[in-house]
């Protein structure tokens, strides 16, 4: 009954746990709703094709300061 535990990967850690799923199919159903859900976060974005977007690939890009920097002259 407790909603965080129906975020990904929680339902299966837990059949894990319990012995109604192995530790294989547990991270192959974690794997496929990651997955899946990545390709509904793709499918939404897509409809802003307006949207601003920045691509973040190094552990470099992840700079907040620069991030925000660049949020606010996206934003002016």
């Amino acid at each position: 009954s407790i909603p965080a535990l129906k975020s990904l990967g929680y339902p299966q850690i837990i059949s894990y746990l319990q012995g109604r799923l192995s530790r294989k199919k547990a991270l192959e159903e974690i794997i496929l709703r990651t997955r899946q859900y990545a390709k509904r976060q793709r499918t939404w974005f897509n409809r802003y094709t307006q949207a601003s977007r920045i691509t973040l690939n190094q552990p470099e890009d992840f700079d907040t300061d620069r991030l925000a920097g660049e949020i606010i002259k996206h934003l002016q």
